[in-house]
């Protein structure tokens, strides 16, 4: 091959293989007028509504006295207070570690640590020990590890869920040790993600400077483990879900009742949710033709045609395929006996792009053109002599191969002998016909055969050292 040679790509070529995808144009153009046409109606439509809400609540106060304003404000205020209760409530039954363990599976385990105060210093208060002990295991460094040890991606007020400082009722291991005694309680899911917990709070505590804290020793001294139904959590749990149906019951009161309000101020409240619970009280219906936009649909149909015509560019322009006859003489210095068109298995339109891009007609078929073919391959062996040829290409197409085989059956009417075969290159059968013959003939296609292949099929017969008479592309 010659490496001095670039590649050049036809856009005559390149316009016709990307016509011929027009059925996938056509797809990806319905396809993308459908998209952005929705989105126009989704666009449309929330603005058209949020335009008519704005409208809506200027006119209704404009109506209102001073009074009913300030009344439908008020009403307005406790609503947006209600709705932020409810939706706290609601995110916290959803996100909440407390609101999604299993009562009926619990681990609660109990650690009990004893404090002492320094020399001459009266011993700690136990709210004193709460506030310094939460200080550590509340730090973002302790809800970090906890997160990474259960692989949870609950927020740090969660996480502190999980454990908490009390209070022990045990005064006389307090009394008998001279200091405070408190307890890290955990509870969790699973047993092993309580004890994950505990050993993380373990560490923390022993790791603290309590020195600093007025304090000279904080001791573990013990830990107990109970496994099974929390009858507390489901307390808990239950309150938690009535609380949220309280207040979803006020809100739904609050929005549709109203009672104190009368006349024009009812309306003005009536006006002012709607603008911030349109989901919840259902929209407007429009017709489709008032909110689709045409220019959506031809930007939709545009995008979509680009997309497919950019990706079968990029194929063709890095696919390494022989792309026009012109190029094996360029590249391997090869005659080109003839080109001929098949007629391949396309629709209509397809047909008529390949004759009017590529100017062929019926007498640039393969069947018109093959005694001219074979005249010029039998005057070709009479030069230099060959009595048998040997046909091959480095493609495998079924067309290919039906030429092949004819060009064969043809020749030896001549009194000749040939024989077929494909992909010398990567084939010994093939390789012992080629060494078999007296001169070789090419059968190649352009857009399928590729420059790679011709080109290690160059080689084999280079090296059996075997005249190439010419090569007949197959467009």
């Amino acid at each position: 091959m010659n490496q001095n040679v670039e590649r050049e790509i036809d856009i005559k070529d390149l316009i016709l293989h990307i016509l011929l995808q027009w059925k996938w144009m056509l797809l990806a153009m319905v396809i993308g007028a459908v998209l952005l046409g929705a989105f126009s109606v989704v666009k449309n439509k929330k603005a058209i509504e949020s335009q008519k809400a704005a409208i809506s609540v200027e006119q209704i106060r404009e109506e209102c006295t001073v009074e009913q304003v300030e009344a439908a404000e008020l009403a307005y205020t406790v609503y947006l207070k209600q709705e932020l209760l409810v939706n706290d409530l609601k995110d916290y039954i959803n996100e909440s570690i407390i609101m999604n363990i299993d009562p009926s599976e619990t681990c609660v385990i109990k650690d009990v640590y004893l404090s002492t105060a320094s020399a001459g210093e009266e011993p700690f208060e136990i709210n004193n020990l709460n506030r310094v002990f939460e200080n550590i295991l509340y730090s973002d460094a302790v809800t970090e590890e906890i997160k990474t040890a259960l692989e949870c991606d609950a927020e740090g007020r969660f996480i502190h869920e999980m454990y908490w400082i009390n209070e022990s009722e045990d005064y006389e291991l307090t009394k008998e040790y001279g200091g405070s005694v408190f307890v890290v309680t955990i509870m969790a899911g699973t047993t092993d993600d309580a004890q994950k917990i505990s050993e993380i709070t373990r560490k923390s505590i022993g790791e603290s400077n309590v020195d600093k804290m007025g304090m000279d020793e904080v001791a573990f001294i013990n830990s107990s483990m109970e496994t099974g139904y929390d009858s507390l959590l489901a307390k808990t749990q239950m309150e938690n879900l009535n609380k949220y149906s309280e207040a979803k019951t006020k809100l739904d009161t609050v929005v549709n009742k109203h009672s104190d309000l009368t006349g024009k101020a009812a309306e003005l409240f009536d006006a002012l949710v709607k603008t911030e619970v349109t989901e919840d009280k259902g929209s407007e219906s429009y017709s489709i033709g008032t909110l689709i936009s045409k220019k959506y649909i031809l930007l939709g149909a545009v995008v979509g045609i680009i997309l497919v015509a950019g990706i079968y560019a990029f194929i063709y322009i890095l696919s390494g395929t022989l792309k026009k006859a012109e190029e094996l003489s360029d590249y391997f210095g090869l005659r080109v006996i003839d080109t001929v068109w098949t007629e391949k298995k396309m629709d209509v339109l397809s047909k008529k792009l390949v004759k009017v891009f590529n100017k062929v007609n019926d007498s640039d078929k393969y069947s018109a053109k093959r005694e001219y073919i074979l005249s010029v391959v039998k005057l070709l062996s009479e030069r230099q002599n060959c009595k048998k040829l040997y046909i091959t290409s480095s493609d495998g197409s079924k067309d290919l191969q039906m030429i092949m085989q004819d060009l064969g059956s043809e020749i030896e009417k001549y009194g000749m002998e040939a024989v077929s075969g494909l992909e010398v290159y990567k084939n010994a059968d093939e390789v012992k016909k080629c060494m078999d013959s007296d001169a070789v003939i090419l059968v190649e296609k352009s857009g399928n055969s590729k420059i790679d292949n011709i080109q290690a099929e160059m080689k084999i017969l280079e090296m059996s050292n075997k005249p190439v008479l010419g090569c007949v592309v197959v467009e």
